[in-house]
């Protein structure tokens, strides 16, 4: 199991503990979970919190080669800015210079998750 799924599979975890409502993920880890489309893009996980949709983003060193992973990013921080849900960043715990290679406007717009 890659990092990202690790960390995804951690959220998952903490989200059901809150009481989050219709989790999905572009990892299937468990079948339950489906993608959901944000941009064009599909963020790493999605849940329902109360009333309000938060996006989660697992940045790992692998995450960071993608070429498109910043475009992805912009497109869930600008459906965060219009108020349509929460972006969330997820990174290693002990890793934050792995945020050195997201984007400034991304990270403005997100929470950033140590875990």
């Amino acid at each position: 199991m890659s990092s990202q799924e690790q960390l995804i599979g951690q959220i998952i975890g903490q989200l059901k503990g809150e009481g989050a409502q219709d989790i999905q993920t572009k990892v299937d880890l468990e079948s339950e979970y489906t993608m959901r489309m944000i941009g064009g893009h599909v963020p790493d996980i999605t849940a329902t919190i109360g009333n309000g949709l938060h996006l989660y983003v697992v940045v790992t060193s692998d995450a960071l080669e993608d070429e498109r992973a910043a475009e992805r990013w912009r497109a869930f921080a600008d459906y965060a800015q219009r108020g349509a849900a929460t972006l969330h960043i997820a990174i290693p715990k002990g890793e934050q210079e792995l945020l050195d290679g997201v984007p400034a406007d991304v990270k403005e717009a997100a929470e950033v998750v140590e875990l």
